[in-house]
């Protein structure tokens, strides 16, 4: 039984930092929509979009690796997976494109 309350405990916590989130990005949206021109407000979604589509694209999953490895919750551990994420996403990004 105490696996089961640990498991609606986590999807718990997932939905509600999920919900939290999206009500702060919905929020945000909001007043940046009646502080900025419309042209403004427009170019700053094209460069998030833009941003969320890069980070997006280059992550390589070492950070979930860090959660589900039980060894995960040490400093070298996760300095080093910090510094390989590093790594690996600049030569991800700095690929060059093929023409």
């Amino acid at each position: 039984m105490n696996s089961n309350a640990s498991v609606v405990r986590g999807v718990a916590w997932t939905t509600g930092t999920y919900a939290f989130s999206v009500i702060i990005r919905f929020g945000s949206n909001v007043i940046l929509a009646r502080l900025l021109s419309p042209e403004l407000f427009g170019i700053l979604l094209i460069i998030n979009t833009v941003r969320q589509g890069i980070e997006l694209s280059s992550d390589v999953g070492l950070a979930q690796n860090v959660v589900q490895n039980s060894v995960g919750n040490t400093p070298a551990f996760y300095n080093t997976v910090w510094v390989m994420h590093g790594m690996l996403r600049r030569v991800f990004l700095a690929a060059p494109v093929a023409d």
